[in-house]
């Protein structure tokens, strides 16, 4: 700090991620009504993914990542539909 304001450094090694991107196309989207910048099936494919590997990791065998069989296996489940209300 220099004469009581901040001070703020920018590297030229540091890579924009797409995080700022990110967060104004989410309220964007929030802001006018519009559709998610990233899908619902594409955010569960993400994280299963992500499970998945660590299952493969864990057991040294290969799993299959099936996005849609889970989502639907997922709405089948009791107390996943909130339609019954």
């Amino acid at each position: 700090m220099r004469d009581g304001s901040k001070r703020t450094i920018h590297s030229r090694w540091r890579r924009d991620k797409g995080h700022r991107g990110e967060w104004a196309a989410f309220a964007e989207s929030v802001q006018q009504g519009g559709a998610a910048p990233i899908s619902f099936e594409e955010l569960v494919c993400s994280a299963l993914t992500t499970l998945r590997i660590q299952e493969s990791v864990a057991t040294g065998k290969p799993i299959a990542v099936d996005t849609a069989a889970f989502i639907e296996a997922a709405l089948q489940t009791p107390g996943m539909d909130d339609s019954e209300e």
